[in-house]
């Protein structure tokens, strides 16, 4: 968000209009948004270091985790 924040004002600061879907994009996409996905990304990362002899996943941890993103979502 904040890459895409920073080619907007550098745009604008060049007289270019910026399109209205990114703008719309902008304002959908909030911090608190960001952080749950860097929080999902972050515990899938823990699911796939927490495998059983590092061949077969951790087929309950993904299920929790799973349960825990539609819960969020």
């Amino acid at each position: 968000r904040d890459r895409v924040q920073h080619s907007v004002d550098a745009a604008l600061r060049n007289g270019k209009e910026i399109e209205s879907d990114v703008d719309k994009w902008l304002s959908a996409v909030d911090p608190k948004t960001l952080e749950q996905v860097e929080k999902v990304m972050q515990d899938e990362e823990k699911a796939k270091k927490k495998r059983s002899v590092g061949l077969c996943p951790n087929f309950w941890t993904r299920y929790k985790l799973s349960l825990k993103a539609e819960e969020e979502a």
